[in-house]
Formats: structure tokens, sequence, C-alpha cells
């Protein structure tokens, strides 16, 4: 996670920040698939990102990876 959380911190351009993001999000959803949260989170995905998971605590998709061409993008 620090190493995902490092590289998107130090992304240059928003195609590496989206890669690093996805890494961030994908141990993000594993540590809380191992450990649990309390509240209700939901997976989402983004079609246009190969391997493009999320979490949200909303039930309303709003796409951090096109937030602006597609903010409500889900497959």
């Amino acid at each position: 996670m620090v190493k995902a959380v490092e590289a998107a911190t130090n992304a240059e351009d928003l195609t590496t920040m989206r890669a690093a993001f996805k890494n961030v999000s994908a141990e993000l959803i594993k540590a809380v698939e191992n450990q649990g949260y309390g509240e209700k989170l939901f997976v989402r995905f983004c079609p246009m990102e190969k391997e493009g998971y999320w979490l949200s605590k909303e039930e309303n998709v709003k796409n951090p990876f096109f937030e602006v061409a597609m903010p409500t993008c889900e497959v």
C-alpha cells in the first residue's frame, strides 16, 4: 500500500496518476476484504480503464478515472 500511495503522490501526469490510483484501490479493496470495514462499501468498476476498480461509500457512481468525461459510467 505504501508503494502505491507514494507512486500516486509522485505522479507527474494523469496517465501515471490513474495507474497509481488503480494500485492504491486494489490494495485498499484487499485490505477491506481481509479486515472488514464498519460501514457499507461498494466496489465500482470503470470499463474504460483495465482493472479500474475503486471503493465508494455512495451507491451512486462517481467515476474517479474519467470524472469529467464519464462521471457516472460503470458496467
